[in-house]
């Protein structure tokens, strides 16, 4: 009993306390899946609904606001109100999610440009898509042929965790900046070559260890970047205290 109280009285932060707290709405029977009823959300009620146990509060809710409605109106709109068509769409590949979902929510569409380049990182698309997949356990829905294509998912912890690791390597400029808690840009220099970084490190952490195996006749077990960012991004989850010794790079996005 002691076990299971102390567990509802955990506290989460980041990504795990948005979905504690999209969870107590639904109980509390707030429709969070319903489009009807989340693109017609205002900011109190946002504010209610992410509201704290402790004086921080979750940032940019005009923006999450903006975000709701577009989806939601969408989906409305051009997809009889549910997601589930997007994904029939979409016909078991992962790519064309992705490409459906760019193309259809502007505020999926990760993108900024490097030294004149136009760069996709689409990060929360990726995510999505490989969620699914993970969620129907690669059959039905999620039965994506292709979900080796998908690349890591670029953010702030993983590559964290890779420079924890040693996988990653910054300047000492760069170093400096992150120990100062510098707030970068979406799109600025600095946040792009992380993330671009973490991106081609997964890469090479897939080859590598597929070689490795195959010289030990083992198999791969299917190994792929998704694997390799849930399970950094689950290492980090579990050891925050011990890789706070490694700073991560702050960003303030903007989705719109």
């Amino acid at each position: 009993m002691k076990v299971i109280f102390a567990f509802f009285l955990q506290k989460r932060t980041g990504y795990m306390a948005m979905v504690a707290a999209i969870n107590r709405a639904i109980d509390e029977g707030k429709k969070m899946y319903d489009p009807r009823f989340y693109s017609k959300l205002t900011i109190d009620d946002i504010v209610h609904i992410f509201r704290s146990d402790t004086v921080s509060t979750m940032p940019l809710f005009e923006e999450r606001i903006h975000v709701l409605k577009e989806v939601g109106d969408k989906l409305i709109e051009k997809y009889d109100g549910t997601f589930v068509s997007v994904l029939r769409k979409a016909d078991g590949s992962a790519m064309k999610l992705i490409d459906l979902v760019t193309n259809e929510f502007p505020c999926f569409q990760d993108i900024t440009f490097y030294e004149g380049q136009r760069v996709a990182l689409f990060k929360r698309v990726q995510i999505l898509a490989a969620d699914l997949w993970m969620l129907y356990r690669g059959e039905g829905l999620g039965a994506f042929t292709d979900i080796d294509s998908l690349t890591m998912f670029a953010d702030y912890r993983v590559p964290q965790a890779m420079a924890y690791f040693g996988v990653l390597k910054y300047s000492d400029n760069l170093m400096q900046k992150l120990r100062n808690e510098t707030l970068f840009q979406s799109g600025d220099r600095e946040e792009v070559e992380i993330r671009g970084c973490s991106i081609h490190a997964a890469e090479l952490i897939v080859n590598e260890t597929c070689k490795i195996l195959d010289s030990w006749n083992q198999p791969s077990g299917g190994l792929n970047s998704v694997k390799v960012d849930y399970f950094l991004w689950d290492f980090r989850l579990m050891n925050a205290t011990e890789l706070d010794v490694v700073p991560y790079h702050r960003v303030r996005c903007i989705y719109y």
